[in-house]
C-alpha cells in the first residue's frame, strides 16, 4: 500500500517513524510540506511543494493529513475528488466540513476517517460510530484538551497561579507559544461539535456554541472548589433533553467523586450516559505524537483491510433529529466571584440585584481585607434560570466598587 502525507511536523514525524519501523507493507512515498529546505526525518526526495505530485500519482491510494487549521478543508476535498481515501487528525477541518467529506468519499468510492481528530489515542470516534450511536444518549461530557487540564491540575494540586502553570505547560511542550486556541476553549469546541454530529442531526457549528475558557480561573476559585469537595475541569458537553440539545464548553465544578474529576495532567476522558448502555468512560492520553499516530495508523489499517466495503458510517443520514434547547428552559447552580473594593454596602447591593433577578443565594464567603482595599466575594446559588445571569452580571458591574470582570462558573453537570 502506497500513501502520502500532508504536513510533516511533530505528529507527522511520529507517524512516519511508526510506519517505517513497523509496517513494511505500507510505503509513504510523498509528503507535502511548506518548506522543502527544512531538515526533517524523512528522505529529501519524498518531500514536495506541489500537491499534484500526490493527486496525480495513481499508485497513492490514501492520504494522511497531519496539518492544522481551516486550510486543510480544500486539501482533503481535492484528495477525495482524486479518488484517494483520507485520514485526518485535523479537528477543525472535520468540524467544518465532515459531512461534505463523507459525501464526496461515498461518491468516489473511497473512504474518510478521523479517529485522531478527537481524544488523541482514545478510540472515541469509532466507538461512537459502532457502539454508541444506536442507543439513546442522554449526556456526553469530555475533558478534551490536555493543555488546559494540565494547567488546572498544576494550579489545584501544585498550588501554582495561572501564569506559572501556563509557563510550566509551555516548558514541557503541552502548550503552544500562543496557547489562546486551547485556553479559550475553542479547541474543545471543535471536538465536542464532532461528537455531536456523530449522534444527532442538529445543525450547530463550533462557532455557534457557548464557549468559556480557563484564562480567568484563579487559585482562589480552585481552592474554594476543593473546600466544598469539588474540582474545576474544562469540559465539552452535550446534554440531550426532551426539549432539545444543550451543548457547550465551559469550566465546571465537578463533585470530587465524579470519574472526570479524577482525570489529571495532560490526560483526556469522555464520559457517556445513556440507555440501555448506562455509564461509560474512556480515558487516555489526548495528544502527542505517539497517541495521535496510533489513531492514524488504526484508521489506515481499516482502509487497508476493508477498502470501500467497510465504509465509515459517520455523519450518516437518519440520526436522531434535534433542535436547540430553549434558553429560557436552561437552569443551573452557579459560582460567582466578584473582586470588589471593601466599602460599606457592597454585599447588600450585590444581594439586592440577585434578588431582583430571582437568583437564590446558597452561600456567601468574603475574604478578610482592610477597608478600601480589594477583596474577593464569592457566592454560590441554588438552581436558577441561566438566561437571566448575563443581565444580572451586567447590572452588578455598573457599581463602582466592582474592580474587574466578575467570574461565573457552573456547578455540576
Amino acid at each position: 500500500m502506497k500513501i502520502a502525507m500532508l504536513g510533516f511536523g511533530n505528529i507527522g514525524a511520529g507517524f512516519y517513524n511508526e510506519i517505517k519501523s513497523g509496517y513494511k507493507d505500507i510505503e509513504i512515498v510523498k509528503a507535502l510540506v511548506r518548506d522543502i529546505k527544512k531538515t526533517r526525518a524523512i528522505e529529501a526526495d519524498k518531500l514536495t511543494l506541489d500537491y499534484n505530485d500526490i493527486l496525480n500519482n495513481p499508485e497513492i491510494t490514501a492520504v494522511v493529513d497531519v496539518t492544522a487549521g481551516e486550510a486543510s478543508v480544500k486539501l482533503i476535498i481535492d484528495a477525495l475528488n482524486a479518488s484517494k481515501s483520507v485520514i485526518t487528525a485535523n479537528k477543525m477541518a472535520v468540524a467544518l466540513a465532515g459531512a461534505e467529506f463523507i459525501d464526496i468519499a461515498r461518491e468516489k468510492g473511497v473512504n474518510f476517517y478521523f479517529e485522531a481528530a478527537v481524544g488523541g489515542g482514545i478510540p472515541v470516534i469509532n466507538l461512537f460510530n459502532e457502539n454508541v450511536r444506536p442507543h439513546r444518549i442522554d449526556k456526553v461530557i469530555g475533558i478534551l484538551n490536555g493543555t488546559t487540564n494540565y494547567i488546572l491540575t498544576k494550579m489545584s494540586d501544585g498550588g501554582l497561579e495561572f501564569d506559572q502553570a501556563l509557563k510550566l505547560a509551555q516548558d514541557k511542550g503541552f502548550a503552544e507559544p500562543d496557547p489562546s486556541f486551547d485556553l479559550t476553549g475553542r479547541d474543545s469546541a471543535y471536538k465536542i461539535t464532532i461528537l455531536k454530529d456523530l449522534l444527532f442531526d442538529y445543525k450547530c457549528g463550533a462557532e455557534d456554541i457557548f464557549c468559556q475558557g480557563i484564562d480567568r480561573i484563579s487559585k482562589t476559585d480552585l481552592d474554594y472548589a476543593a473546600s466544598i469537595n469539588y474540582r474545576i475541569k474544562l469540559v465539552g458537553y452535550i446534554q440531550n433533553f426532551s426539549s432539545g440539545i444543550d451543548i457547550g464548553v465551559r469550566p465546571v465544578f465537578l463533585p470530587a467523586a465524579h470519574p472526570l474529576a479524577q482525570v489529571n495532567n495532560e490526560y483526556n476522558a469522555v464520559y457517556i450516559e445513556g440507555a440501555p448502555i448506562g455509564e461509560i468512560m474512556l480515558y487516555g492520553r489526548g495528544a502527542g505524537a505517539g497517541p495521535t499516530a496510533a489513531s492514524l495508523i488504526g484508521d489506515l489499517l481499516r482502509i487497508k483491510r476493508d477498502g470501500s466495503r467497510g465504509f465509515n458510517v459517520a455523519y450518516a443520514r437518519g440520526v436522531v433529529k434535534k433542535s436547540s434547547m430553549p434558553p429560557e428552559m436552561k437552569t443551573q447552580s452557579n459560582y460567582f466571584r466578584f473582586n470588589v473594593l471593601d466599602v460599606p454596602g457592597v454585599i447588600s447591593k450585590i444581594t439586592t440585584i440577585f434578588e431582583k433577578y430571582n437568583i437564590s443565594i446558597s452561600s456567601m464567603k468574603q475574604d478578610i481585607s482592610n477597608a478600601n482595599e480589594p477583596a474577593a466575594v464569592i457566592f454560590t446559588t441554588h438552581e436558577s434560570k441561566s438566561s437571566k445571569i448575563p443581565s444580572m452580571i451586567e447590572e452588578i458591574k455598573r457599581n463602582k466598587f466592582i474592580i474587574n470582570e466578575p467570574v461565573w462558573y457552573k456547578i455540576g453537570i
